[in-house]
Formats: C-alpha cells, structure tokens, sequence
C-alpha cells in the first residue's frame, strides 16, 4: 500500500501500480464483506404449531389400499412366471376381477366422516 502511495505522491502510476490498487480494492471489499457477515445474527425464528384436525376423505377403505396392492403385486409376479400369452391374459383378468371385487365389496372407514 505504502508503495502504491509513493507511486501517486512521485506521479509515476505504471501498471505495478494499477494491480497493486485492484488488489488492495479487492481485499478491502472482502474484508468489508466479512465484517458486514460477521454483524448479522443468523437466527432462526421458531413458532408453535397449532393443531389441524382433519377428516380424511370419506370412502377410503379400512386397509388403506393394502389389499390392492397385495393382489397387484401377486399378479405381477405370476406374469413374470413364464406362462404363454394366452394364460397371461388369463391371469390379468383373473386378478382384475379381484380387484374389482374387492373395491366393491370392502368395508369403508367412516369414522372420520362428517
């Protein structure tokens, strides 16, 4: 810096001199930055939850889904079994009857009905 000074004062500015101003520019910016982040508190501000009571939506049935899922999964893997195309549709329909079955057919949770 000091260097940077004579260099005014003797009105002999050359490129040395020009660096060495964007480097002092520059570390005063970060210093500047630093001291601005270092006054700021980071804090977080918390708040209580307040309670959200909700009905879930009315014909959903007991198992959650379960079952369907169950008869999904025991489909896919009969499909996967190996048997020829004409068995395979066979299967589809089986258990899509079964689902169908089943959708009609399942007790529905009520409880949380209004």
């Amino acid at each position: 810096m000091d260097e940077v000074l004579k260099d005014l004062e003797r009105k002999k500015i050359s490129r040395k001199t020009v660096d060495r101003q964007q480097r002092i520019l520059s570390r005063m910016l970060d210093s500047q930055k630093s001291m601005t982040q270092r006054g700021e508190k980071e804090e977080r501000n918390s708040e209580t939850a307040t309670e959200i009571f909700t009905s879930g939506p009315a014909g959903l049935p007991a198992d959650m889904g379960q079952r369907r899922n169950l008869t999904m999964e025991a489909m896919n893997r009969a499909l996967k079994a190996g048997y020829p195309r004409d068995y395979q549709a066979m299967i589809r329909r089986y258990f899509n009857a079964i689902n169908a079955e089943d959708f009609l057919t399942s007790p529905t949770d009520t409880s949380n009905a209004n």
